[in-house]
């Protein structure tokens, strides 16, 4: 049939409508019948695309995910929706294709070069892992979970140096983080530097020492 602007846009209205009210058998309809019309309306496979991920169908979900980044390579989110649907299913490569498309289209995105650094890992291409890490961090110094990743990373080098360098900049950030603390003060002392140790577990207090 031809296409009917207004109906269209009712559809879609109503298919959100529908996503909100957790009416997902009614939206994904709407939305299925909005793509018969236009197989590429961003909206309506968007909408598809979340119902079927939070129905447990991701291959679904996957296909409508990337027909979204090839017709509007603009919406950034749906790079982190998608690329993290690789990485769960261990699909590295198209992770690391993906993630790398979106840091060369959004330099910016510090969210972008924290998941490049996860799917290269999980390549066990350590080096461009932690490369990645770094990245993120350059561009927004007080996230964590990079600084996670690369102390994994240094810890199984052995890199003790670059590990406390980490925590340290983990505590920085966050001084209330005793788990980040602890695991500094015993690397600390690990590593001879026991005046440095002994501050961190006195800063910690006596409530803290009996809890350990």
């Amino acid at each position: 049939g031809k296409k009917d602007p207004d109906s269209m846009r009712i559809k879609k209205e109503l298919a959100i409508l529908y996503v909100q009210q957790d009416r997902k058998k009614d939206a994904l309809f709407l939305a299925g019948e909005i793509l018969d019309k236009v197989p590429d309306d961003v909206d309506a496979l968007i909408i598809s695309g979340s119902i079927r991920q939070s129905m447990g169908d991701d291959a679904a979900a996957e296909k409508a995910y990337e027909k979204v980044i090839k017709t509007d390579p603009g919406r950034r989110n749906i790079y982190v929706v998608l690329g993290r649907l690789y990485l769960s299913k261990g699909d590295f490569d198209s992770a690391v294709d993906l993630f790398s498309l979106m840091v060369k289209r959004f330099g910016d995105s510090y969210t972008g070069y924290y998941y490049l650094g996860k799917a290269y890992t999980g390549k066990k291409d350590i080096k461009k892992g932690a490369a990645s890490f770094l990245k993120a961090l350059e561009l927004e110094p007080s996230l964590v979970e990079p600084r996670v990743e690369l102390i994994r990373i240094y810890r199984k080098k052995g890199d003790i140096k670059s590990e406390i360098g980490q925590y340290e900049a983990i505590l920085h950030a966050y001084p209330q983080n005793e788990v980040a603390a602890v695991d500094l003060g015993l690397l600390y002392a690990k590593t001879g530097a026991a005046k440095k140790a002994a501050a961190i577990f006195k800063d910690l207090g006596e409530k803290s020492i009996d809890n350990l």
